[in-house]
Order: structure tokens, then sequence, then C-alpha cells
């Protein structure tokens, strides 16, 4: 009886030290592990104890450059490294997708010159973007590695989307400093746009109206693609009436310009591509230009592109050859 009564009393002793000690021991946190976001497609992934979606994408680029223009030089070529890194955040709303949207891009090259910038930043909140960012009338590119862009130009602008039935719409209030420096009025400059696409066809077509303190400006941009089994096509006009409109052949005045471009995509590794350019356009000396572009990969995410262009008159050739390197959804 007392051997009995002593064991079961050793044994109350051990359990509550047992107890006693288990107490003392923190308890562990759950862990919450990174979950895929497949709300707004691939690429995206939750940041831990919110509902934001968060994408990261970019690339880099090493390329050379050589030609009758490259510059500045006292060698007829020139080494680079740029990249690109874009990180996207995404989350629903009562009033639509929330967005918070940023670009950076850096370049080292000639004179071990080192250039880095906001390529693009904005917030998107449903039908409306706020920030930095292409205009509307920004187009014309082509196929090939440059595109002999009719029009380009990033800027500040405030910007209302929609889509309905195959077609979309939009307008922008654009900074007129962007476009203009110090001939800007202070009207903001105003564009829309009409975009569609039906039976395998797609296009747009942009008005620009911008007030400025040399001449107002009133500009149309049209293109539209198609694609018949491995080809692709573009087509592509800008008019012009007044001064601003910046394309890659410089900062044009009254005139016209009309891209036309297609690729050929032999494999899923493999492709090649050619623009040409006819304009007639104040301040650009060049009646046409060309280019072509060729580009493969060996392995996933790796491209080696050569390019070659010529945008006055046949009398110039540039060349261009690099390799990149992408990741990420918009990479």
């Amino acid at each position: 009886m007392r051997f009995k009564t002593l064991l079961l009393g050793s044994a109350a002793v051990i359990a509550s030290a047992a107890a006693a000690q288990a107490a003392d021991l923190s308890v562990a946190e759950p862990v919450d592990y990174v979950r895929v976001c497949d709300a707004f497609g691939e690429g995206y992934w939750y940041i831990p104890g919110t509902d934001t979606c968060i994408s990261v994408s970019g690339k880099v680029e090493v390329g050379i450059y050589f030609g009758d223009t490259t510059a500045p030089s006292d060698n007829d070529w020139a080494w680079y490294t740029s990249t690109d890194l874009v990180v996207e955040a995404k989350s629903m709303t009562d009033w639509g997708p929330l967005t918070a949207y940023i670009a950076m891009t850096g370049k080292h090259g000639e004179y071990d010159e080192s250039l880095y910038e906001v390529d693009e930043a904005y917030i998107g909140l449903g039908p409306m973007l706020l920030g930095y960012t292409d205009s509307l009338i920004d187009g014309g590119a082509g196929f090939t590695d440059d595109g002999l862009d009719l029009s380009n130009k990033d800027l500040n602008q405030l910007t209302f989307s929609w889509a309905f039935n195959g077609f979309g719409f939009a307008v922008s209030i654009e900074d007129p400093n962007d476009r203009y420096g110090w001939a800007a009025d202070s009207m903001p400059g105003l564009s829309a746009q009409l975009s569609g696409e039906a039976a395998g066809w797609e296009g747009d077509i942009t008005v620009l109206y911008a007030p400025n303190d040399i001449d107002d400006t009133l500009a149309v941009l049209a293109d539209v693609q198609t694609e018949i089994g491995m080809w692709e096509f573009s087509l592509a006009g800008l008019w012009v009436d007044g001064e601003g409109v910046r394309s890659s052949f410089g900062t044009t005045g009254e005139g016209w310009a009309v891209n036309v471009s297609s690729q050929q995509n032999w494999q899923s590794n493999f492709y090649t591509a050619q623009t040409f350019a006819w304009l007639d356009l104040d301040y650009i000396s060049s009646d046409w230009g060309a280019e072509f572009t060729i580009g493969y990969s060996p392995v996933d995410s790796l491209w080696f592109v050569a390019n070659a262009v010529s945008e006055d008159e046949g009398d110039n050739w540039d060349f261009l050859i690099y390799a990149e390197r992408t990741f990420g959804p918009n990479g």
C-alpha cells in the first residue's frame, strides 16, 4: 500500500513538473506560406498577411551597336549593358482592381556613363490610371526591335478607359510640360483612342489635341494588325498638324508618315521581322527608313537578337547585336 501510494505521488510530481515546463515554452507561431495568386494571371503571389498580389519581372540586356551614326565615341562601336525591373501590385476593391506599377530602367554605356530612371510609374483604380506612362498616341512601332516608331512619348497623365463588346475607348488628360517643356501652354493636352478586334484583326485610332506656345497641335495615329499562320502584319499611319509629336526619327512638325511591318515566326524560338517607313514631316530629313531584325532563343527566356536600321534614306546604316535574359510575367 505504501509502495502504491509512493508511486502515484511520484507520477503526480513528474506530471506537475512537465506541465509547468510546458507552460514556460513559447507557442510556435503558424507559418504564413507564400500563396500563388491566380486572380490577375500567371506570375503573381500574395504578399503574406495581405490580400495584395505582387509580381516581379524584368530583363538584363548586353549588346554592341556600331555603324555610321554610333555616338558618342571615337570608335565606330559601343558596348552597353541595360536592365529593366518591373514590380506590379494588385488587389480587388469595390471600385475595381487597384494597381501600383513601377518600371525602372538602368543603362551603363559609353564613356562609363550610367543612367538610371523611372521608365513608368502609375496608380490604377478600376477604369482610372494616374501617373507616368505611354501617351495614348504612342504606336506604329511594327515588329522590329527599334520599330521606327511613328509616335512615342511617356508623360504624366490622367486616363480613363473602358471595354465593351470587343471595343475599347480611352480618354487622357496629358501634362503639357512633359511634351513641350518651356513651350508648354497652361492648358493640358487631350487625347482619345478607339480600339477594337474582330475576326483575327485588331486596331486602334488615336486623336491628340495639344495646345502650346509655338503652334497648337492636332495629330491622328491609326494602327491595324493581323496574323495569318506564322505571319504577322502591321500597318500604321500618322498625320500631324503642329509640332511636338515625337517619333524614332525625332520630334516632328507638320506632315504624314506611313509604317508597314511584318514578322515571320518560323519556330517558337526563331523569328525574322522587317519594317519600312515613308514620311514627309517637317524637321525630319529622311524620306524613308528600313529596319530588319532576326531573333533566336537557344533556351527559354534567353534571346540573341541582331538588328539593322537606316533612318536616313539608306545613306547611313546602324547595327545592334545583343543578348537578353527575361524573367517574370512582364519580362
